[in-house]
């Protein structure tokens, strides 16, 4: 009854195929990749010819017996208003957009944290209110409704917010884990204003909250992994927007079709993307090979490869660390998270990628957070963050957008000197900040275990706590070790705490590293 039900949403979601029309994903009031040839792309025509009309220029497509068409090389146009586009098929049937502006157009995807509305962030009273201003009008808006499929499409199964101009009701949707996208508004708006509002924004949210790499995966990508990709399965309980935690069973690829393929015809400026969760916990034994980090690592490298090929073009990609979380199955994943959040940093070994670290950001209070640990609220620093990373990648900014980055760590006496990357540390050097693990004021003891500092351990040892401060030159950290001391690691643990910075108020990225000795000098 459940397949029946979800297959009847899928297919009612879809536009009726008899009207000549573009795809869902365009529409009134969008926005359009500028600088670039674009695509308009959807279904309903006559066979033929056809043309597309938009700032005094034509360009020309077809439509095959089926009625799909399409329309490549449109453009490309400066940033702006270009007037109406008009379509006309080969029976002279005519489809015309209007309000359409040429901007930069960002994808926002993943899992929950990138679903969770501006409603339910720390910042929602700010953020939501901002979107009144008159300035904004030039941000629009969409979000797809999260639905898999089972095959290619040009459409998304549902629409859950078209197109729209940036306002308090489109950013500000009462209903949780809805429109709009907190990480996503804030990112862009943040950008919008970096650009001194002369470049309109578009942001196209398509995301589905408890989902895994795998689902975002083409079977080209899974292959890439030694994964043979799976019939896509109905959900045993589906996202509704309303629970605080979501299962999903949807396939492997189920995703990639559903959410991803209807977007592939458009040009975006960048992606944003917030995922890695769900591939944290390894109780569904359906999916056990699919998990931890080692797989992760492959996978999601393999998926933002694909999706560069498949896309055509080199999509900038950037994502967020994942954030402090104690919610999963301790006694099963401990130290699971931690891997993932490692794996995800192999993204960084493609081009035109980045991210944006939240390893700082975990809930101050866990126990009041109604929408369970795993969503954390402080969602404003994590957006700014990324904007920071996307203003350096694709408009030329030379601010700093990272913490420090260890490289090498090598022990002299009692006493091992972690070295940083000098560029992510910046001229003020290190810097320290006071922070605690949040579950001591709560009296958790098992949850205080899942915290994580500083720490080290001998050859095939136990890792402890140790302490530590910054070095004379401030570009390093000395730490107190003992003589077999063969590794240490900062913040490998479910809830890091933070403590080390830089100036610019970046975190220092989690590493492990081995420790090297060296005779001291005599």
């Amino acid at each position: 009854m459940l397949a029946t039900c979800m297959i009847t949403a899928l297919v009612a979601a879809a536009p009726a195929p008899s009207a000549f029309r573009v795809s869902n994903a365009l529409g009134d009031g969008m926005v359009l990749q500028r600088g670039k040839p674009v695509s308009l792309w959807g279904a309903g025509a006559t066979a033929g010819a056809v043309t597309v009309a938009v700032g005094g220029k034509t360009f020309s497509g077809t439509a095959d017996a089926t009625g799909s068409w399409a329309v490549d090389g449109v453009g490309p146009f400066d940033a702006g208003d270009h007037g109406a586009i008009t379509i006309t098929d080969s029976s002279k049937a005519v489809v015309t957009l209007s309000d359409v502006l040429f901007g930069d157009v960002f994808l926002c995807s993943g899992q929950s944290n990138m679903v969770f509305s501006a409603n339910q962030s720390f910042t929602a009273a700010e953020d939501i209110a901002a979107a009144n201003n008159p300035k904004y009008q030039s941000i629009r808006l969409f979000t797809a409704q999260p639905l898999f499929a089972t095959a290619p499409a040009t459409d998304f199964p549902g629409v859950e917010q078209k197109w729209t101009r940036a306002n308090s009701t489109a950013v500000g949707n009462p209903k949780p884990f809805s429109y709009f996208s907190s990480v996503c508004w804030v990112t862009g708006k943040a950008l919008f204003d970096s650009l001194n509002g002369t470049v309109p924004i578009g942001l196209l949210c398509s995301a589905f909250g408890g989902t895994r790499v795998h689902n975002w995966s083409g079977p080209d990508a899974l292959a890439k992994c030694n994964q043979t990709a799976a019939a896509p399965r109905t959900p045993t309980r589906s996202w509704n927007h309303t629970a605080a935690v979501s299962e999903q069973a949807n396939g492997d690829s189920g995703l990639w079709y559903g959410m991803i393929t209807p977007v592939l015809k458009m040009q975006f400026k960048a992606a944003f993307w917030i995922q890695g969760e769900s591939d944290v916990n390894p109780s569904d034994s359906v999916m056990e090979p699919q998990r931890g980090g080692e797989y992760y690592g492959c996978a999601i490298k393999a998926m933002v490869a694909d999706w560069r090929v498949k896309f055509q073009q080199t999509l900038p990609f950037m994502y967020v660390q994942l954030s402090p979380w104690v919610g999963h199955e301790a006694a099963t994943s401990f130290y699971q998270l931690p891997a993932i959040r490692q794996a995800q940093l192999t993204v960084n070994s493609l081009e035109n990628t980045g991210f944006a670290s939240a390893v700082d950001l975990g809930d101050p209070n866990p126990s009041t957070n109604v929408w369970g640990g795993v969503h954390w609220r402080n969602k404003q620093p994590a957006a700014l963050r990324l904007a920071a990373v996307a203003r350096h990648l694709l408009y030329g900014s030379t601010e700093q957008t990272k913490g420090p980055e260890a490289t090498s760590a090598t022990k002299t006496g009692s006493k091992i000197a972690i070295a940083f990357d000098p560029s992510t540390v910046g001229p003020s050097g290190l810097q320290l900040k006071p922070m605690v693990c949040p579950f001591f004021a709560l009296n958790q003891p098992t949850n205080i275990a899942r915290c994580g500092w500083l720490e080290t351990r001998p050859a095939g040892g136990n890792w402890t706590n140790t302490t530590f401060s910054i070095g004379s030159d401030g570009n390093t950290l000395s730490v107190n070790a003992a003589s077999d001391v063969a590794e240490v690691r900062y913040l490998y643990a479910d809830w890091p705490v933070a403590t080390v910075y830089n100036a610019d108020g970046f975190p220092a990225t989690p590493f492990v590293l081995p420790v090297t000795s060296k005779t001291a000098s005599v």
